[in-house]
């Protein structure tokens, strides 16, 4: 009689377990969706040019404040050109990181957090994918200075 019993009981532990995973994973599950929406979307022929303006001119302009922060050699030479040192480079809209902001802001919309630590996780992320695309395109102009065959 116990052996009966005990794949009926690993059974239900297993549905119990399968169960939990899926309440855990269908945060991220909805905002893969989300992602995958939002990015058709901004796909538009229409959208995706006013997305490219917006998108560009920030990371453009973002990137040499923080070069000028460092005391680094950039310069504006109109948007969407920037020199590092002599060496010019064209920020396109694939270089802005849009759709890791995109992603990072479904994540906290689908996460099951307080609205508050929403926002503060939401500010954490769009800072550390801000900084680290704008050092990208730094390195990316020293690289390009020193050795442009490489760039």
């Amino acid at each position: 009689m116990t052996n009966k019993k005990r794949p009926h009981k690993q059974k239900q532990e297993k549905e119990k377990a399968r169960k939990a995973y899926l309440y855990y994973l269908k945060p991220l599950l909805y905002a893969f969706a989300g992602w995958f929406i939002l990015l058709a979307i901004l796909h538009i022929p229409a959208v995706k040019d006013h997305l490219r303006d917006i998108m560009v001119s920030f990371t453009h302009f973002s990137a040499i404040a923080m070069g000028r922060l460092f005391f680094l050699p950039v310069n504006d030479l109109g948007n969407p050109i920037m020199g590092y040192g002599g060496f010019t480079m064209r920020v396109i809209l694939e270089c802005t990181a849009y759709n890791f902001y995109l992603f990072v802001l479904m994540l906290t919309i689908f996460a099951r957090w307080p609205l508050k630590h929403k926002f503060i996780n939401f500010l954490l992320f769009f800072g550390v994918i801000y900084i680290t695309n704008n050092l990208r395109f730094l390195i990316m102009g020293a690289v390009g200075k020193n050795y442009p065959h490489v760039f």
